[in-house]
């Protein structure tokens, strides 16, 4: 996540501070820690597909399978890794 987009968020978080904004922002932070959880479930699916992949005979052996494989698992760890940022940002701007 960009610093600039950290600063904004914890700008914006500060300069509200409603408890009904604050409450907002807490379910966001779990919503996110969801988000999270699937996205490491999911990995663990991918990395048994692509295991999958490698044995013979069970799955085509297709290099085009492989690499749709591995950027999902990607895609996958960049997103948990940016709500992971964004829970940082938002729970040090609810302090």
């Amino acid at each position: 996540m960009p610093e600039q987009n950290k600063s904004e968020v914890l700008e914006v978080v500060k300069n509200e501070n409603n408890q009904e904004f604050i409450n907002s922002v807490k379910v966001q932070i779990e919503s996110l820690k969801i988000l999270i959880n699937t996205c490491e479930s999911s990995l663990v699916c991918i990395d048994q597909l692509s295991e999958e992949t490698s044995i013979e005979g069970n799955l085509p052996n297709d290099e085009n399978l492989k690499k749709i494989i591995g950027q999902t698992g990607f895609h996958l760890d960049r997103t948990a890794a940016t709500a992971q940022e964004l829970i940082s940002v938002l729970e040090k701007s609810l302090n």
